[in-house]
């Protein structure tokens, strides 16, 4: 017989045994394997991508401008304050920010032709963190033309740290509903974990904190004092109530 012999695996019995393609069995063991590999490698790397986002962006500020520039846009960031800004139009503020300092101060600007009498800082959503930061309203200079707050609390909500000061926003011969630190609109949640809001006056109600229908206020460390509100004693048709806290209406919460 030509050819070469074949190697006949026999069974027991003397039956040739079925050939099995063990080479195809092969390969496709192969291909499962290099797709597990492929998925573990894409998966270490995603791992990895996420670990190397930060929580939030930390940026450095200096001047009004660039502050104004990073409190925009809902992305989430750490705003470090670097020296005293002046500010001169309402600051807005959205998203998840951050906003701390050594020290430094936002400060009404008093100048003559430049004078700023409105809201420092409006908080539209989101949330705002202030630690280690001072909110000056510039006293008595604005001379009766105050309509703002230090803070505007329009929605969402407003943290208060430890170094946070919130003091001399003061209207007491206008009669406009403007002075006092902060305003708690509805929809807005004041948290109070430290700081300090002080030497503040207003005419309408609460000079250091006025709370509208539908906000909420919650203190849990910190200290209000030396804040006043004029009411009838000096502008007639505000009723003046609460030099601290005013809490308006049936369905607000305030808690201490």
């Amino acid at each position: 017989m030509n050819g070469k012999a074949k190697n006949i695996s026999l069974t027991k019995d003397g039956r040739a045994m079925p050939k099995r393609n063990y080479q195809k069995k092969a390969d496709v063991s192969c291909v499962i394997f290099s797709l597990l590999r492929i998925t573990v490698i894409l998966l270490g790397v995603l791992i990895w991508m996420a670990s190397a986002v930060p929580a939030g962006a930390k940026v450095r500020v200096s001047t009004f401008s660039e502050l104004s520039k990073e409190l925009k846009g809902k992305e989430k960031k750490t705003i470090v304050i670097e020296d005293d800004i002046i500010v001169t139009k309402t600051l807005t503020s959205q998203g998840t920010k951050i906003l701390t300092s050594n020290g430094c101060s936002i400060k009404r600007s008093t100048s003559d032709g430049k004078a700023f009498y409105g809201s420092l800082i409006k908080v539209v959503g989101g949330s705002l963190s202030l630690r280690g930061v001072s909110l000056q309203g510039g006293g008595a200079v604005a001379k009766g033309k105050l309509y703002g707050y230090l803070v505007d609390l329009a929605g969402g909500q407003l943290s208060l740290r430890d170094g946070t000061v919130l003091k001399n926003n003061k209207n007491s011969s206008k009669a406009t509903d403007g002075g006092g630190a902060v305003r708690v609109r509805s929809g807005g949640t004041l948290v109070l974990n430290g700081g300090k809001i002080t030497n503040n006056s207003s005419v309408a109600g609460g000079a250091a904190i006025r709370v509208d229908r539908g906000g909420s206020f919650y203190m849990k460390s910190g200290t209000i004092s030396d804040n006043i509100c004029v009411g009838r004693s000096r502008v007639s048709g505000f009723e003046g109530r609460g030099g601290a806290i005013c809490n308006y209406g049936t369905d607000r919460k305030s808690v201490v």
